[in-house]
């Protein structure tokens, strides 16, 4: 349940979220431009293109891209945290949509849990370990490879 502030948005205030509003439906308009037709021809991610390592974030924009098309399995085949990534984006525009509609400040959240330091040193932890575990199966089927220009 939200709970609303007694507290008014100031002008700044209102600048300020819709600039996050505008930040958090980025990756969202992005992947609907992506699924129609728009083909960028090469991949994102710099250290991919650099040392032929995946990064971190490698297939999160594949994983947003299939949940946009509603493919939840082929989403989550691309990176497990595509799709929690993009349902957190697009709750986070409704909370900052809702509090600029309503001028006032969302004062508590179902989320609330989220502000505790703690949970996102476990989120964290979880995300670093799930990219270990996919470098070492890419490893295991011969797909992990260094690029062989950077070592010339």
């Amino acid at each position: 349940m939200l709970t609303f502030s007694d507290a008014v948005l100031n002008a700044s205030e209102r600048y300020t979220r819709w600039g996050f509003l505008g930040l958090t439906l980025t990756p969202v308009v992005g992947a609907v431009v992506l699924n129609h037709g728009y083909d960028p021809g090469v991949s994102f991610c710099p250290m991919l293109n650099l040392t032929g390592i995946p990064c971190p974030g490698c297939g999160m924009t594949r994983s947003f891209m299939a949940m946009v098309r509603g493919e939840v399995d082929q989403a989550i085949s691309f990176h497990l945290f595509g799709p929690a990534l993009l349902t957190t984006f697009l709750g986070l525009a409704i909370f900052l949509a809702i509090e600029l509609y309503q001028g006032k400040k969302i004062a508590r959240t179902p989320f609330h849990f989220l502000t505790k330091f703690r949970v996102w040193v476990y989120i964290f932890a979880i995300y670093f370990v799930y990219y270990g575990i996919r470098l070492f199966s890419l490893f295991r089927t011969g797909e992990f490879y260094i690029n062989p220009f950077i070592l010339s």
